[in-house]
């Protein structure tokens, strides 16, 4: 099976990636690396000349093994993901069920909730469901997908009071509160190596952020940043809270947003001049300017070529001068690839 799905692609074994160890609500010593695989996508692009995004079922099986054959072993995931299966079966396929490759050589992050519901019982529920699919008895990470939710079905269907909009106690406060305390409850249990949220302002990390409990705090906040989104202020204050930065989308999906953004990100003029002082693409300039934020990276790619690139940003130091150019070049009217959490209540 690995053999003909991989055939012709050379397989090669990267450096040892650089990591991060997480801290707060994370086990002593959890590292994760600075670079892994984005696997999220749901649907086309906006506009008539977009591709359709490339991860469904098929394709985050066979992108997964391509980013396990040179190297990779970083894999974003979620219960929300239409290639949640594709990516557990790409690495189970892999590592021979879990036999040539250790489990603890992989890290796996599994983000619960919306478009699922939010609520302990149903973090608990869902983080099961994960972990059958994936054949483990645990997950390295596990975030909250979104803040709240308040107007889908899914939401309406929540056994937890306050997730529930027609429960008549519905309180995005207090659902984020009892949706962490099962997260909490994974760590405890041994399922989650470490906890996190997603898409998660200040405001809304104030819920799961006892005063005084640090161990109880994320470990993980993961959301869009790239050059054309930077939340700055929001990157450090997590830094400050020793909550690790995590971004998706860092080259914008220019997968999807061709016609959507002129220029992608990755065709950017000004990413290429500065590329080329270095010898390095547009794409692995941007990756190298968010690692350079403290913000570490998830790149979506079923071009193992790019894949490669990806991989290939610790060798090189962005000047002072090119970071603050990036950092102000000018950006679309619409400039953000998924919703804008700071609406969220």
């Amino acid at each position: 099976m690995k053999a003909s799905i991989l055939a012709g692609i050379v397989a090669t074994a990267s450096a040892a990636m650089p990591s991060v160890e997480l801290q707060n609500a994370a086990v002593p010593g959890c590292m994760m690396e600075k670079v892994g695989l984005g696997t999220g996508g749901y649907s086309a692009g906006r506009s008539p000349e977009a591709r359709p995004e490339h991860w469904n079922v098929s394709e985050g099986h066979i992108n997964s093994m391509k980013w396990f054959s040179i190297g990779g072993r970083r894999f974003d995931s979620a219960d929300g993901y239409p290639s949640a299966p594709g990516v557990a079966s790409g690495l189970l396929n892999s590592t021979d069920n879990w036999t040539s490759t250790p489990r603890n050589e992989v890290f796996i992050t599994y983000k619960i909730g919306p478009p699922h519901p939010l609520g302990r019982n149903e973090a608990m529920q869902q983080l099961e469901e994960g972990l059958k699919l994936f054949n483990t008895s645990y997950f390295d990470l596990v975030l909250i997908h979104w803040p709240s939710d308040n107007s889908s079905t899914a939401a309406m269907s929540s056994t937890d009071i306050y997730c529930n909009p027609k429960s008549g106690h519905y309180s995005p406060s207090q659902c984020r509160t009892s949706t962490w305390t099962g997260l909490l409850d994974a760590k405890t249990t041994s399922k989650a190596r470490a906890v996190g949220v997603s898409n998660f302002e200040v405001k809304h990390l104030a819920d799961v952020m006892k005063k005084d409990e640090p161990l109880t705090w994320p470990a993980v906040n993961q959301f869009e940043f790239h050059g054309y989104w930077h939340e700055f202020e929001l990157v450090k204050y997590c830094l400050s809270n020793n909550i690790t930065v995590n971004s998706y989308a860092p080259l914008g999906t220019p997968d999807v947003e061709f016609g959507f953004w002129k220029p992608v990100l990755t065709n950017h003029p000004t990413a290429q001049q500065v590329g080329q002082k270095y010898g390095k693409s547009a794409a692995q300039v941007w990756l190298r300017w968010a690692l350079q934020h403290n913000v570490i990276v998830n790149p979506r790619s079923w071009n193992i070529s790019h894949q490669r690139e990806n991989m290939d940003v610790f060798d090189f130091t962005l000047s002072a001068a090119d970071m603050n150019t990036l950092d102000t070049i000018p950006h679309p009217a619409q400039h953000k690839v998924c919703p804008d959490p700071s609406t969220k209540p």
